[in-house]
Formats: C-alpha cells, structure tokens, sequence
C-alpha cells in the first residue's frame, strides 16, 4: 500500500486545505505513515520572513530524512522555496485544489471538501478564500488571488457530514471571511438546520464586516459562538492609516460595546502589528492602553515583517528590531493581564463547554472551549472529549479557568 505524510504549517485555511488531502488520498487507497512515506506533502506559509524560514528548513529536513520520497510543496511560501535547490515539486496556490488529480496521485475526489478533522473535536471548514483588500503589510492577495465564496449549498453539505460523523462545533474559516458572498448570515442560516450540529464559531473577522445583520444573528441563535476575533493591528489611527485599514481605533471600540451590550458574554480576541514603519512611542502606547482597557481574551502580536510585494515594505521610516522586540514583550504582558482580568468576571458563573483534550501527564483534568471561547478544565472524571457540558466557573488562573460539573452531561 502507497503510503504518505502530510505536514501543515500557517494558517487554519492551510490546516483545512491539508485535511482534504489527507481524505482524498485515504480514499484513493493510500495509508498515513509518518516514518517511510513514499509521499510528503507541505503546505507552506509565508505571513512573515520567520514563516518563510520555517518552510525551507521543513522540506530540507524531510528530504534529508526521506530521500526516495516525493515531495510536493504547496501553500504561500512556494514562490520563496521553489528556487532554493530543493529537490521537490511545487504547486502554486492557484493549482492547489486539484493537484493530487492532475499529478496522478489520486483517480477521483470522493467529495468536495472534508468529512472529519483529524486530531481535533472541533472542524474548520473554509468558506471563502483569497483578498481584494491589499493592506500595506500584507502580501496573501498575491498568493491566495482575489476574494471569492464557495457556495452555501457546497458548504452546507460538508457540514452535514461531518455533523453526522459526530463534529458538534464548526469553525467557519477565510482568509477574508466577513467577505462571504451573499452574506454571512445567509450561510449560517442554512447551517442551523443542521440537528447534530450544536455550535458555529467563526475566525478571524474584520472589524468592517461586523453590520447590524450579523451582530443581531448572533444574539437571537441559539447555536453561534459568543467569541469573536476581530482584528485590529494598531490602536493608533495613524498607524491605521497607513496600514491601508478602513477604520479607526474609534470605530473598533464602538463596535465591540455594541455588540457586548447585546451579548452580555462575548468575548473578543484580535491580532496587532508591532513595529509597522513608523510607529512611535506614542502610537505604540495607543496599542497598549487598548489592549488594557478592551481586555481581549486573547491577543495575537506580530513583530512586523518586511514582505517583498507589500507596500510597506518600501516605507522609510523602518524600526529597528530591538525595538520592536521590547515593544512585542511589553505588549504581551498588558495582554496576558487583561486576559486574567477577563475571566476574573465568569467565576461563580455557568458556561457552556464543548470538551477536547486532556490537561496533564496524570491525566485527571480534561479541557474544552466554552461558548464564549475560554479555555476551561475540570476534573476528569468520566468526562469524555466531545461531551458538551455545563460547567460552573470556581477559580481563575494565569492562563485558563477551573470549573466543576453542573447537571449532566450532552447539554445542548
């Protein structure tokens, strides 16, 4: 039997992307073996210069430790890895979808999109791909080509499989997904019909996509997530402006006590850039008083990365990167407080959790997400992952909170 191995780096596209490899090989007849492939496949990325890096080095490691294997390299970093005498084959991301077909590696697509998600209790399920935005920073509309929307009945239909394949949670995914077309909520309309499925969470969002329709949906179902990762990139509007965002640090406060205000449990989590071309002490410090006063349950910081087709790349006024380190590290812990201080507010408080893994080497804790997207761990006990159960919040810690079990287990 072929055997094969498929290693993902990046983003949760990337990660959904390789697991329709991974059931269209298994199909198609092959095996997983991680230890004698005659087949590896990397799906590359390139959001940063270290990204890029991480990349080479993977597909020079699996060459050295495979070489009668075929290695075929796909994802964003391929325009950098293809020239680097590395003996593999690469495929663009516009031949990404269908390359095991037109390479001979596979006879037929059973389905399109997945139907489980390997070593996970939640499933990402991509739903849009590519960007029509071209912030100053970033280069995927190069790669990932412009905006476009796989249709809801497609989508629809993957989800009812692996609905029925056991997933209670699905976690909508684009590389822009507030540009789903028609809309949004047309789509999660349709996916509420969906019985077994108990929980629809959606990635990262911008801020501009967030209207009146999708925050009111939110509110009245009964089955979307109460977390949110809107991102910002700077608390400095300055910085915003030359970013090429189309809003102001203003507009992004307004929006999240808007919808708080309607959903009392929401939570929000956000990416910010440190270091953009430009940034001052002072536009830094509008970052960090965000950050403390929003109370993000979580924050994504990003040292800024010069990208060779990005516009901000060409900007003169580049920071040096000590600076840029220190004022990552300083960030981090304003976020890593105003995270404990978030969940501070859930002790004594009920929350809905969709379990997923084990939490120590004793194996007496398992851990899940809420509906509001906090980590949460109980005792073990005969808790499963994939059990949704309703826990009671009884003690804050640095970096998640403790529960005890309310009522039975399989809440809806």
């Amino acid at each position: 039997m072929k055997k094969f191995k498929i290693l993902t780096l990046g983003c949760r596209c990337n990660q959904y992307e390789s697991q329709k490899y991974f059931d269209q090989l298994i199909y198609n007849g092959w095996q997983e073996d991680q230890n004698m492939p005659d087949l590896i496949i990397i799906n590359s990325c390139s959001v940063t210069h270290k990204a890029d890096k991480s990349s080479y080095l993977l597909i020079k490691k699996q060459r050295k430790a495979h070489p009668k294997a075929k290695i075929f390299v796909t994802g964003c970093s391929v325009s950098f890895c293809e020239n680097k005498q590395l003996n593999a084959v690469f495929v663009e991301n516009k031949d990404k979808e269908d390359f095991l077909l037109s390479y001979g590696l596979i006879e037929k697509k059973p389905f399109e999109g997945i139907e489980r998600f390997q070593k996970h209790t939640r499933a990402f399920v991509k739903v849009q791909d590519g960007c029509n935005r071209f912030c100053s920073y970033c280069t995927i509309p190069y790669f990932r080509g412009r905006s476009r929307s796989r249709s809801i009945d497609e989508v629809f239909q993957e989800v009812e499989r692996l609905s029925e394949n056991g997933y209670k949670e699905v976690i909508l995914t684009g590389i822009n997904l507030g540009d789903f077309k028609p809309h949004l909520c047309d789509l999660l309309k349709k996916l509420e019909k969906i019985q077994k499925l108990k929980r629809i969470r959606l990635s990262s969002i911008d801020p501009e996509d967030v209207d009146d329709r999708l925050i009111d949906h939110i509110e009245r179902s009964d089955k979307m997530a109460h977390s949110m990762h809107i991102s910002l990139q700077s608390g400095s509007n300055a910085v915003l402006r030359r970013m090429n965002r189309r809003y102001t640090k203003e507009d992004f406060i307004a929006l999240l006590n808007k919808i708080q205000k309607k959903v009392p449990k929401m939570t929000f989590s956000t990416d910010i850039i440190v270091g953009f071309p430009g940034e001052t002490n002072e536009d830094f410090e509008d970052s960090r008083k965000i950050v403390k006063s929003l109370q993000f349950s979580k924050v994504h910081i990003f040292p800024f990365s010069k990208r060779e087709k990005a516009k901000a790349a060409s900007f003169s006024d580049q920071i040096d990167k000590k600076t840029i380190v220190n004022r990552k590290k300083t960030l981090e812990a304003e976020a890593i407080k105003a995270s404990f201080n978030l969940r501070e507010k859930f002790i004594g408080k009920d929350l809905h959790v969709l379990l997923e893994n084990e939490f120590d080497i004793t194996k007496k804790y398992i851990g899940g997400i809420s509906r509001n997207g906090l980590m949460v761990f109980l005792q073990k006990c005969k808790l499963t992952a994939n059990d949704l159960i309703r826990a009671r919040i009884i003690k804050n810690t640095q970096e998640h909170l403790l529960a005890e079990l309310v009522g039975e287990k399989n809440e809806n």
